[in-house]
Protein backbone atom coordinates (compact mmCIF):
# COMPACT_ATOMS: atom_id res chain seq x y z
CA UNK A 1 0.00 0.00 0.00
CA UNK A 2 1.16 2.86 -1.09
CA UNK A 3 0.86 6.20 1.66
CA UNK A 4 1.67 10.02 1.00
CA UNK A 5 4.06 11.65 2.92
CA UNK A 6 3.43 13.33 6.30
CA UNK A 7 1.57 16.99 5.95
CA UNK A 8 4.58 18.03 7.98
CA UNK A 9 7.00 16.79 5.79
CA UNK A 10 4.96 17.94 2.75
CA UNK A 11 4.94 21.74 4.18
CA UNK A 12 8.20 21.35 4.66
CA UNK A 13 9.10 20.08 1.07
CA UNK A 14 6.81 22.78 -0.33
CA UNK A 15 8.34 25.71 0.88
CA UNK A 16 12.08 24.61 0.78
CA UNK A 17 11.44 24.18 -3.01
CA UNK A 18 9.50 27.87 -2.62
CA UNK A 19 12.36 29.58 -1.10
CA UNK A 20 15.12 28.01 -3.86
CA UNK A 21 12.79 29.30 -6.15
CA UNK A 22 12.31 32.68 -5.04
CA UNK A 23 15.45 33.85 -3.44
CA UNK A 24 17.93 34.01 -6.36
CA UNK A 25 16.38 37.27 -7.79
CA UNK A 26 17.80 39.97 -5.21
CA UNK A 27 21.01 40.83 -6.38
CA UNK A 28 20.42 41.49 -9.64
CA UNK A 29 20.59 45.02 -9.45
CA UNK A 30 22.01 47.32 -6.83
CA UNK A 31 21.31 47.86 -2.91
CA UNK A 32 18.95 50.69 -3.36
CA UNK A 33 16.36 47.98 -5.30
CA UNK A 34 16.40 45.33 -1.93
CA UNK A 35 13.48 46.10 -0.45
CA UNK A 36 11.70 45.74 -3.83
CA UNK A 37 13.06 42.76 -4.56
CA UNK A 38 12.29 40.92 -1.14
CA UNK A 39 9.17 42.22 -1.09
CA UNK A 40 8.51 40.20 -4.68
CA UNK A 41 10.10 37.37 -2.76
CA UNK A 42 7.47 37.60 0.24
CA UNK A 43 4.54 37.68 -2.62
CA UNK A 44 5.61 35.61 -4.82
CA UNK A 45 6.24 32.84 -1.78
CA UNK A 46 2.17 34.23 -0.19
CA UNK A 47 1.22 33.06 -4.13
CA UNK A 48 2.03 29.16 -3.01
CA UNK A 49 0.74 29.46 0.00
CA UNK A 50 -1.74 26.97 1.17
CA UNK A 51 -5.05 28.39 2.19
CA UNK A 52 -4.28 29.07 6.08
CA UNK A 53 -1.27 31.27 4.71
CA UNK A 54 2.29 31.29 5.84
CA UNK A 55 3.64 32.92 9.16
CA UNK A 56 5.95 35.49 9.43
CA UNK A 57 7.78 33.26 10.98
CA UNK A 58 7.88 30.58 8.45
CA UNK A 59 8.30 33.51 5.44
CA UNK A 60 11.44 34.97 8.00
CA UNK A 61 13.04 31.29 8.41
CA UNK A 62 12.58 29.51 4.36
CA UNK A 63 13.49 33.26 2.92
CA UNK A 64 16.68 34.56 4.72
CA UNK A 65 15.19 37.27 6.02
CA UNK A 66 14.86 38.26 9.91
CA UNK A 67 11.55 38.30 11.34
CA UNK A 68 11.27 41.88 12.27
CA UNK A 69 12.34 43.31 8.70
CA UNK A 70 9.86 40.59 7.36
CA UNK A 71 6.88 41.53 9.50
CA UNK A 72 7.74 45.32 8.24
CA UNK A 73 7.37 44.23 5.32
CA UNK A 74 4.41 42.05 5.12
CA UNK A 75 2.17 45.21 7.40
CA UNK A 76 3.15 47.62 4.95
CA UNK A 77 2.03 45.28 1.68
CA UNK A 78 -1.05 44.77 4.01
CA UNK A 79 -2.23 48.20 4.19
CA UNK A 80 -1.83 48.57 0.31
CA UNK A 81 -4.47 45.50 0.10
CA UNK A 82 -1.69 43.09 -1.37
CA UNK A 83 -1.58 40.62 1.16
CA UNK A 84 -4.08 40.21 3.52
CA UNK A 85 -4.32 37.78 6.97
CA UNK A 86 -5.93 34.78 6.24
CA UNK A 87 -8.93 34.20 8.35
CA UNK A 88 -9.27 31.85 11.12
CA UNK A 89 -5.30 31.73 11.28
CA UNK A 90 -2.41 34.02 12.05
CA UNK A 91 -0.79 33.35 8.30
CA UNK A 92 -0.83 36.14 5.75
CA UNK A 93 -1.96 35.37 1.85
CA UNK A 94 -2.32 37.25 -0.97
CA UNK A 95 -4.93 39.89 -0.96
CA UNK A 96 -7.44 41.00 -3.36
CA UNK A 97 -5.85 44.33 -4.61
CA UNK A 98 -3.71 41.80 -6.66
CA UNK A 99 -6.61 40.55 -8.46
CA UNK A 100 -7.93 43.79 -9.85
CA UNK A 101 -4.39 45.50 -10.53
CA UNK A 102 -4.28 42.02 -13.34
CA UNK A 103 -7.06 42.55 -14.97
CA UNK A 104 -5.64 44.41 -17.26
CA UNK A 105 -3.46 41.65 -18.69
CA UNK A 106 -6.85 39.24 -19.01
CA UNK A 107 -6.00 39.04 -22.75
CA UNK A 108 -2.58 36.93 -21.31
CA UNK A 109 -4.29 34.34 -19.88
CA UNK A 110 -6.42 33.08 -22.99
CA UNK A 111 -4.12 30.38 -22.93
CA UNK A 112 -5.55 29.39 -19.48
CA UNK A 113 -9.21 29.03 -21.01
CA UNK A 114 -7.55 27.35 -24.32
CA UNK A 115 -6.20 24.59 -21.96
CA UNK A 116 -9.05 23.81 -19.74
CA UNK A 117 -11.16 21.51 -21.93
CA UNK A 118 -7.66 19.54 -22.75
CA UNK A 119 -6.90 19.19 -19.27
CA UNK A 120 -10.40 17.97 -18.31
CA UNK A 121 -10.53 15.40 -20.84
CA UNK A 122 -6.91 14.59 -20.20
CA UNK A 123 -7.55 13.99 -16.36
CA UNK A 124 -10.18 11.68 -17.47
CA UNK A 125 -8.33 9.60 -19.52
CA UNK A 126 -5.09 8.96 -17.30
CA UNK A 127 -6.91 9.17 -14.13
CA UNK A 128 -4.12 11.32 -12.70
CA UNK A 129 -3.40 14.58 -11.80
CA UNK A 130 -2.99 16.98 -14.55
CA UNK A 131 -1.32 20.54 -14.40
CA UNK A 132 -1.15 23.65 -16.74
CA UNK A 133 2.03 25.59 -16.50
CA UNK A 134 2.76 28.98 -18.43
CA UNK A 135 6.18 30.81 -18.82
CA UNK A 136 6.07 34.13 -16.98
CA UNK A 137 10.29 35.58 -17.66
CA UNK A 138 12.36 33.26 -16.28
CA UNK A 139 9.96 31.22 -14.33
CA UNK A 140 7.27 28.70 -15.42
CA UNK A 141 3.95 29.05 -13.22
CA UNK A 142 0.97 26.29 -12.51
CA UNK A 143 -1.89 28.14 -13.51
CA UNK A 144 -4.75 25.51 -13.49
CA UNK A 145 -4.58 21.85 -12.41
CA UNK A 146 -7.14 18.78 -12.78
CA UNK A 147 -7.34 16.13 -10.71
CA UNK A 148 -8.07 12.61 -11.98
CA UNK A 149 -10.07 10.10 -10.12
CA UNK A 150 -6.82 7.38 -8.51
CA UNK A 151 -7.04 7.57 -5.40
CA UNK A 152 -3.30 9.43 -4.59
CA UNK A 153 -3.09 12.59 -6.20
CA UNK A 154 -0.79 14.96 -6.34
CA UNK A 155 -2.44 17.94 -4.20
CA UNK A 156 0.69 19.19 -2.76
CA UNK A 157 1.53 20.62 -5.45
CA UNK A 158 -0.52 24.04 -5.50
CA UNK A 159 -2.02 26.76 -8.48
CA UNK A 160 0.20 29.48 -8.21
CA UNK A 161 3.67 27.18 -7.21
CA UNK A 162 6.72 28.65 -9.27
CA UNK A 163 9.98 26.85 -10.98
CA UNK A 164 12.79 28.93 -12.45
CA UNK A 165 12.35 27.38 -15.94
CA UNK A 166 14.65 24.29 -16.13
CA UNK A 167 14.21 23.43 -12.82
CA UNK A 168 10.73 21.47 -13.85
CA UNK A 169 9.85 18.98 -16.83
CA UNK A 170 7.27 21.24 -17.47
CA UNK A 171 10.14 24.15 -18.78
CA UNK A 172 11.95 21.85 -20.31
CA UNK A 173 9.35 20.99 -22.27
CA UNK A 174 8.69 24.78 -23.43
CA UNK A 175 12.78 25.35 -23.26
CA UNK A 176 12.64 22.92 -26.31
CA UNK A 177 10.26 24.99 -28.62
CA UNK A 178 11.57 28.47 -28.07
CA UNK A 179 13.52 30.71 -30.08
CA UNK A 180 17.79 29.95 -29.63
CA UNK A 181 18.19 33.69 -28.76
CA UNK A 182 15.39 32.97 -25.64
CA UNK A 183 16.99 29.99 -24.70
CA UNK A 184 20.16 31.19 -24.35
CA UNK A 185 18.61 34.51 -22.21
CA UNK A 186 16.95 32.01 -19.84
CA UNK A 187 20.08 30.26 -19.24
CA UNK A 188 21.88 32.73 -18.69
CA UNK A 189 19.93 34.13 -16.08
CA UNK A 190 18.83 30.54 -14.54
CA UNK A 191 22.26 29.13 -14.22
CA UNK A 192 22.94 30.75 -10.69
CA UNK A 193 20.00 29.26 -9.24
CA UNK A 194 19.95 25.97 -10.74
CA UNK A 195 22.97 25.00 -8.21
CA UNK A 196 20.12 24.98 -5.47
CA UNK A 197 18.22 22.04 -7.16
CA UNK A 198 21.49 20.58 -8.06
CA UNK A 199 20.57 20.39 -11.63
CA UNK A 200 23.61 20.26 -14.48
CA UNK A 201 22.85 22.95 -17.33
CA UNK A 202 23.66 20.03 -19.58
CA UNK A 203 21.06 17.79 -18.62
CA UNK A 204 18.45 20.87 -18.79
CA UNK A 205 19.61 21.43 -22.36
CA UNK A 206 19.14 17.60 -22.67
CA UNK A 207 15.71 17.38 -21.89
CA UNK A 208 14.71 20.57 -24.10
CA UNK A 209 16.50 18.64 -27.49
CA UNK A 210 14.40 15.86 -26.93
CA UNK A 211 10.92 17.91 -26.38
CA UNK A 212 11.73 19.07 -29.73
CA UNK A 213 12.22 15.87 -31.28
CA UNK A 214 9.60 13.64 -29.63
CA UNK A 215 6.81 16.65 -28.51
CA UNK A 216 6.92 16.01 -25.24
CA UNK A 217 9.66 14.57 -22.49
CA UNK A 218 9.70 13.13 -19.07
CA UNK A 219 11.72 12.75 -16.07
CA UNK A 220 12.17 12.63 -12.44
CA UNK A 221 11.29 15.61 -9.88
CA UNK A 222 14.13 17.46 -8.40
CA UNK A 223 11.46 19.16 -5.84
CA UNK A 224 9.86 15.69 -4.94
CA UNK A 225 11.73 12.58 -5.09
CA UNK A 226 8.56 10.45 -5.37
CA UNK A 227 7.36 11.97 -8.14
CA UNK A 228 7.56 12.14 -11.94
CA UNK A 229 6.42 14.23 -14.73
CA UNK A 230 5.48 14.30 -18.37
CA UNK A 231 4.81 17.26 -20.19
CA UNK A 232 4.12 18.79 -23.61
CA UNK A 233 4.38 22.09 -24.81
CA UNK A 234 1.61 24.77 -25.97
CA UNK A 235 2.51 26.27 -29.12
CA UNK A 236 1.17 30.10 -29.97
CA UNK A 237 0.47 31.29 -33.83
CA UNK A 238 4.58 31.42 -33.87
CA UNK A 239 5.42 27.79 -32.93
CA UNK A 240 6.95 28.87 -29.95
CA UNK A 241 5.72 27.37 -26.37
CA UNK A 242 3.83 29.87 -24.16
CA UNK A 243 2.78 27.18 -21.86
CA UNK A 244 3.00 23.45 -21.63
CA UNK A 245 0.38 20.80 -20.07
CA UNK A 246 1.59 17.63 -17.69
CA UNK A 247 0.87 14.53 -15.88
CA UNK A 248 2.11 14.47 -12.36
CA UNK A 249 2.32 11.38 -10.27
CA UNK A 250 4.07 9.32 -8.23
CA UNK A 251 6.88 7.17 -9.88
CA UNK A 252 4.70 4.06 -8.68
CA UNK A 253 1.96 5.22 -10.82
CA UNK A 254 4.17 6.56 -14.20
CA UNK A 255 6.47 3.36 -14.45
CA UNK A 256 8.21 3.59 -17.96
CA UNK A 257 6.50 0.79 -19.38
CA UNK A 258 3.34 3.40 -18.49
CA UNK A 259 4.14 6.01 -20.21
CA UNK A 260 4.51 5.64 -23.58
CA UNK A 261 0.47 4.70 -22.97
CA UNK A 262 0.06 7.79 -21.42
CA UNK A 263 1.67 9.91 -24.36
CA UNK A 264 -0.33 10.03 -27.01
CA UNK A 265 -3.40 11.58 -24.59
CA UNK A 266 -0.94 14.15 -23.55
CA UNK A 267 0.08 15.11 -26.80
CA UNK A 268 -3.39 15.36 -28.03
CA UNK A 269 -4.54 17.44 -25.28
CA UNK A 270 -1.19 19.74 -26.26
CA UNK A 271 -2.44 20.20 -30.24
CA UNK A 272 -5.94 20.94 -28.66
CA UNK A 273 -4.79 23.30 -26.25
CA UNK A 274 -2.48 24.86 -28.87
CA UNK A 275 -5.30 25.27 -31.79
CA UNK A 276 -7.81 26.77 -29.15
CA UNK A 277 -5.24 29.43 -28.91
CA UNK A 278 -4.49 30.03 -32.09
CA UNK A 279 -8.08 30.63 -32.69
CA UNK A 280 -8.85 32.39 -29.65
CA UNK A 281 -6.01 35.02 -30.95
CA UNK A 282 -7.33 35.27 -34.11
CA UNK A 283 -10.92 36.02 -33.12
CA UNK A 284 -11.62 40.10 -32.93
CA UNK A 285 -11.29 42.02 -29.48
CA UNK A 286 -14.01 41.12 -27.17
CA UNK A 287 -14.41 37.87 -28.69
CA UNK A 288 -13.25 34.08 -27.86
Amino acid sequence: MHEDPSPLSSKTRRRTVVAKTVLSNEHREGAGTQLIHRSMRILRMLASSPPQGETVANISSFLGLTQPTTYRIIKALEREGVVQQASGSHGYTIGAELAWMALGTLPKVLVTQAAAPALEQLSKAVEDSVFLAVRSGFDSIYVDRRLGRYPVQEVELCVGSRRPIGVNVAGRAMLGFLPQETVESIMQANEPRFAAFSIPLGDILRDAALSRKQGYVWNDSLTAPDRRSLAAPILDLSGNAVAAICVIARQYRLPESRIPQIVPYLIDAARQASEKLAAASRAPAGRT
